[in-house]
């Protein structure tokens, strides 16, 4: 007789991981859908908008790190480049020797991230061939971003953020998944007050002033998702 070793279920982020490292691509979704409210609050554009900004614009873009590698300069120095990655775009991302030092631990840690910088276009305006149009000319420029700084994601919402909202939907919530989620927020002890709000077919209300503190991270993001199955928390 066969007997299966019992496993958990994997979140959604162990999900999206493991699809691309046995596809090359995500099939379910995007590792930044995680951070879907946070992105849109606190970032300048995704990476598709990037071709929208006239060219040294300066902006704060959310994405995955691909193919991160390092060359050495004609100087001496070395200097970076890797592809920036969200569900909308893909960039090239240049590091010049100044920031690499700072930027090598973020870039190489497997965590979405956050990078700071200007926008760059390479190329030339003009008639591409295809009869001198708009689009042959801008399928003739190649959008690229110089980095002048980079934080973990998950680190730079958490500083951003003036609380955690964990929202539920009282139809079908038990007493005892209310006390894990206290367990669970007590075991990520920190400075940022977290807002319960619970939703009915057509009303919500509210819950502040608990007395309820944590530290913002993936991790406890994470934990929750597992618990009830779906992202219960955002920051706001």
């Amino acid at each position: 007789r066969c007997e299966f070793v019992a496993l958990d279920v994997w979140n959604k982020r162990e999900l999206l991981s493991r699809e691309r490292t046995a596809l090359g691509f995500y099939v379910s979704g995007h590792p930044l859908d995680a951070y879907g409210a946070e992105v849109k609050r606190f970032c300048t554009t995704n990476i598709a908008g990037l071709s929208d900004l006239p060219p040294e614009a300066k902006v704060e873009v959310a994405g995955i790190v691909e193919g991160y590698r390092e060359r050495p300069t004609k100087a001496g120095s070395k200097m970076a480049f890797f592809i920036l990655e969200d569900a909308t775009d893909r960039v090239e991302v240049i590091v010049r020797p100044k920031f690499l030092e700072s930027s090598r631990d973020a870039l190489k840690s497997g965590e979405p991230v956050l990078i700071s910088g200007q926008v760059q276009f390479e190329g030339e305006r003009g008639p591409g061939g295809g009869g001198g149009g708009e689009d042959d000319e801008e399928a003739q420029l190649t959008k690229k971003l110089l980095l002048t700084d980079v934080k973990p994601l998950a680190s730079y919402f958490a500083n951003k953020a003036k609380a955690v909202r964990v929202t539920l939907e009282v139809d079908g919530l038990a007493d005892q998944m209310l006390l894990t989620l206290k367990r669970t927020l007590l075991g990520h002890p920190g400075s940022t007050p977290v807002q319960l709000e619970l939703r009915g077919i057509d009303w919500r209300v509210c819950l502040r002033g608990e007395g309820l503190y944590v530290a913002p991270s993936d991790l406890l993001m994470t934990q929750l998702e597992r618990q009830f199955g779906r992202k219960v928390a955002e920051l706001v």
